[in-house]
């Protein structure tokens, strides 16, 4: 590799002043560079050679040190990002900040990376162990403001802006049909070379809109009508550009997108594919289909006074609706 020869610094210039300069050129425009191995904290080349699949690769040496048995460092960092995101407070805070955040329980984080990777690196096992736990099991402070290093009990936390989506979704049975999503890497692909994403299921299979044309929320009307409700909750659509900690406080445009937004229309208003409908079909009483909505839709029966106010309130014309399972099929996605 060559020293470009536009990397000069004017000496001269440095030096007028009299004044000792803050940069020490060692390199001269030019001048060759031999690559180096930079990893050595982390092993040596011929571990790394050793360990890859195919040694002359540097990428796969690199890749075999990080996740090799003898690197803790990767099992445990991956471990404390999942503690943090089940707990509220990862063991090391900030959980991007090795260098200046110490364990709080250096015992459990080691245990946790051993466990990580005795069973091959399965981040749903690991995510199950922790919320078989005692410590995650434990009951809802709700005098706590944030997470308590001891973790002798969590704090009340809203959810992420993907449970919210995907929550209201579920609830209300009404199916996650949106256009496929594609990736344009540099920007200046057509439709027929972009990197296909499929139609996406869940909330988290999201990417931003930003990179599909030059007039995204109109080339893509649902997708950009979720990604605007996960924006108000600290979503950020970009893969390349993530984050460790999303902000989570309140503000009045989260309340206002869901009750008036193009999503929250989708939710209320019943239709031939919601899941509400469905129930409205079903030939129960009253009272049962208002149990059947509380227990679908907050996870609880109703009070006596909320039961009363709901069956009179949906009892005018209940009896004489029509009980019909002839639904039109959903629209197709596209």
């Amino acid at each position: 590799m060559d020293v470009p020869t536009t990397s000069s610094v004017p000496m001269d210039k440095l030096h007028e002043g009299g004044r000792k300069p803050l940069i020490q050129v060692t390199l001269k425009p030019g001048s060759k560079v031999q690559p180096k191995w930079r990893f050595t904290k982390f092993g040596d080349e011929a571990s790394g050679a050793a360990l890859a699949e195919h040694p002359e690769d540097t990428r796969e040496q690199l890749a075999a040190i990080i996740t090799g048995p003898q690197n803790e460092r990767f099992a445990q960092v991956m471990a404390n990002r999942l503690w943090a995101r089940l707990m509220g407070r990862g063991i090391v805070e900030p959980v991007e900040d090795w260098e200046k955040g110490k364990p709080t329980h250096p015992e459990l984080l080691q245990w946790l990376g051993r466990e990580f990777v005795r069973n091959g690196y399965d981040a749903k096992k690991l995510v199950r162990l922790i919320m078989t736990s005692h410590a995650y099991q434990r009951a809802t402070d709700d005098t706590l403001r944030t997470a308590s290093p001891l973790f002798a009990s969590p704090a009340p936390r809203r959810l992420e802006a993907e449970q919210i989506v995907d929550s209201l979704f579920a609830a209300t049975g009404k199916p996650f049909n949106l256009e496929e999503v594609s990736l344009d890497i540099d920007g200046r692909r057509d439709l027929g070379n972009s990197i296909s994403l499929g139609h996406p299921r869940r909330s988290w299979m999201l990417t931003s809109t930003s990179n599909e044309r030059d007039r995204p929320s109109l080339a893509l009307p649902r997708n950009q009508a979720v990604c605007d409700v996960l924006g108000a909750f600290g979503w950020r659509g970009s893969r390349q550009d993530p984050v460790s900690k999303r902000d989570r406080e309140s503000n009045v445009l989260q309340p206002a997108i869901i009750s008036n937004g193009t999503v929250g229309i989708w939710l209320t208003r019943l239709s031939d594919d919601h899941g509400i409908t469905a129930l409205a079909l079903e030939d129960r009483p009253v009272d049962q289909f208002v149990d059947t909505l509380f227990l679908k839709l907050l996870t609880r029966m109703p009070t006596a006074e909320e039961k009363q106010r709901y069956t009179e309130f949906l009892g005018a014309g209940y009896a004489d609706r029509k009980l019909s399972r002839c639904l039109s099929p959903p629209q197709p996605r596209g």
